[in-house]
């Protein structure tokens, strides 16, 4: 995480590295200070950080669990997504998202108000 860090701080972005005792010990996590001064080119400037870094350090990982999942179908709607699944032959089938930065950028404001499927 220091290398993440300094990553980050070459792209004038300055990020505070948590570690153990405040995670576990194997694991760590970054934070990113955002205010009301801050707007949505800011956001994506550091989303684009963040992904060059992520490449650079092999930091990416994704276990699907924050959305970013593929749309469904026209007329399928999440209630029907199981049902869908399971005539599609895709039950129990679980692909992480991996949205690339531009997909993210253009989606991620509405993505963020879509519950979690």
């Amino acid at each position: 995480m220091p290398a993440f860090s300094h990553e980050m701080l070459r792209r004038k972005i300055s990020v505070v590295i948590v570690g153990y005792p405040a995670t576990p010990l194997i694991s760590s996590r970054a934070r990113f200070c955002v205010s009301a001064a801050h707007n949505k080119d800011d956001m994506d400037r550091i989303l684009a950080a963040c992904d060059e870094v992520g490449d650079v350090l092999q930091l990416k990982f994704s276990t699907g669990v924050a959305g970013g999942a593929e749309h469904l179908p026209d007329g399928v709607t999440p209630e029907m997504e199981k049902e869908w699944q399971k005539a599609n032959g895709l039950q129990g089938v679980v692909k992480p998202p991996r949205w690339s930065l531009r997909e993210v950028i253009a989606n991620g404001v509405a993505d963020v108000k879509e519950p979690l499927r």
